[in-house]
This record gives C-alpha cells, structure tokens and sequence, in this order.
C-alpha cells in the first residue's frame, strides 16, 4: 500500500476524524500529503484488525476487497509474505 492508496472516503470514517481531532488537525486534510496518507491507512488498518493478533490478513483483505472473500485471498496472503521479509531484514540488520 502507499500513500496514495488512501483515498477520500477513509476520511469519513468516524475513528479517523476522531484521530485527527486529537492531534488537532483539521478534518479537511490533504490525501495527498504522505503523513495524512499515512496516518489515515494507519487508522483505517487499525480499525480493520490489523492491531490484534493475527488480524493483518483480514485487515489487509478488507482494505483491499471490502471483506474476506477467499477469492481475492491472493492479496492478503502477498501482503503478509512481503511484512514477514522486512521482518526477517530486520533482524538481519539487528546487530
């Protein structure tokens, strides 16, 4: 995902808006600026189980299709395999 992927309608999301107020930012943030980019894919992943255990899939599946549909299961099991690699870069690096 980059962070461009983020488009418009997260913004929408009750959880996002809730976040920005917080941090006292303006609801009207551009998309197009990486931090907002970011921090809203944060937010929106966050809300679609990414932060429990074993809820990056589901939450990368969501992000992608809407649900978990098996179909489109090819996205998810991609995205998981490219987090474990920079994982394993990690501590690789870990010196």
């Amino acid at each position: 995902m980059s962070s461009t992927s983020c488009v418009g309608e997260t913004w929408a999301l009750t959880s996002t808006l809730s976040a920005f107020s917080f941090f006292n930012l303006p609801a009207t943030l551009m998309v197009t600026l990486p931090w907002d980019a970011f921090l809203a894919s944060a937010i929106l992943l966050r809300d679609n189980g990414a932060a429990q255990v074993g809820g990056e899939w589901a939450a990368a599946m969501r992000y992608f299709s809407g649900g978990t549909n098996p179909a489109y299961s090819f996205y998810g099991d991609n995205v998981l395999a490219i987090a474990e690699g920079y994982e394993q870069d990690i501590v690789d690096l870990d010196f």
